[in-house]
């Protein structure tokens, strides 16, 4: 099962009279009993290595833009890709102004860790968002729900 997804460009368009209106983010000391008892629910449901992609490429696609991420995820693929044959099968086009990727099949079950491939690829990511960014994106990327819950954000010896 080849697994197709089109992806738009995910930073808002600015208003001619104004600033786009920004998130706000809830901060750790604030968070309601309820929001707790949801993020243990999330917690234990288990992730698909092909959810956890999607993350990573909408966290990344949203602070520095999609063609710096289809780059930099492209560039992580090919030298993970060594380690990792499956990734082979992981493809990233543009088709006119829209990215589009292709996901290895055996990304769409939920595992109870992620597979080897995504961790290379994310092991190959992580000094070159370090490196470029600094701890911007890399902090961003941490703070990502989806992402620890998969399990694929490097420890502090991995890095």
């Amino acid at each position: 099962m080849i697994r197709r997804v089109r992806v738009k460009n995910a930073r808002p368009p600015v208003r001619p009279g104004g600033p786009a209106k920004r998130r706000q983010a809830v901060l750790p000391d604030r968070v309601t009993k309820r929001a707790a008892r949801t993020r243990r629910v999330e917690t234990a449901r288990p992730c698909t290595a092909s959810e956890a992609f999607d993350a990573l490429w909408a966290r990344l696609a949203d602070v520095i833009g999609p063609t710096a991420t289809a780059a930099l995820i492209q560039r992580s693929v090919k030298r993970a890709s060594a380690a990792a044959p499956e990734l082979r099968q992981l493809l990233i086009a543009r088709e006119q102004f829209v990215y589009t990727y292709t996901l290895p099949s055996s990304w769409a079950h939920p595992a109870p860790a992620p597979p080897a491939a995504l961790a290379h690829v994310v092991q190959q990511l992580w000094p070159l968002l370090s490196e470029l960014t600094g701890s911007v994106v890399v902090r961003r990327l941490q703070e990502d729900p989806v992402l620890q819950r998969c399990g694929v954000i490097p420890r502090d010896r991995e890095r």
